[in-house]
């Protein structure tokens, strides 16, 4: 082997090695995002069992945004006995979204 043959296999080694670490590292930030992301969707799964537990009364009261730390629950009436219920932290959308159903007390059982 020449000397520019070595010089050329380094090169592609390098340029090889590179591309490896660049993508390790995309995949290593990505992970810590994920993780992120995943413990940001079960603290507004804590608060959204919380508010789905509620009774018509208890939901009535809530009507409206109201603030719970980072987190803003949405709790809305779109029909008599349905209640919309959205969790989003204070400056994004909503992630978590359900609709309980409340019977008027005149026909619960």
């Amino acid at each position: 082997m020449t000397l520019l043959e070595v010089i050329a296999a380094l090169a592609i080694l390098t340029f090889a090695g590179l591309a490896l670490l660049e993508r390790t590292s995309a995949a290593v930030q990505e992970a810590a995002r994920s993780a992120e992301r995943e413990q940001r969707l079960s603290a507004e799964e804590r608060v959204l069992v919380a508010q789905t537990v509620l009774s018509r009364r208890d939901l009535d009261r809530r009507l409206g945004t109201r603030t719970y730390g980072e987190l803003m629950v949405t709790v809305q009436r779109p029909r008599r006995g349905l209640y919309r219920i959205g969790v989003a932290w204070v400056q994004g959308p909503e992630d978590l979204v359900t609709v309980v159903y409340r019977p008027d007390s005149a026909y619960a059982q």
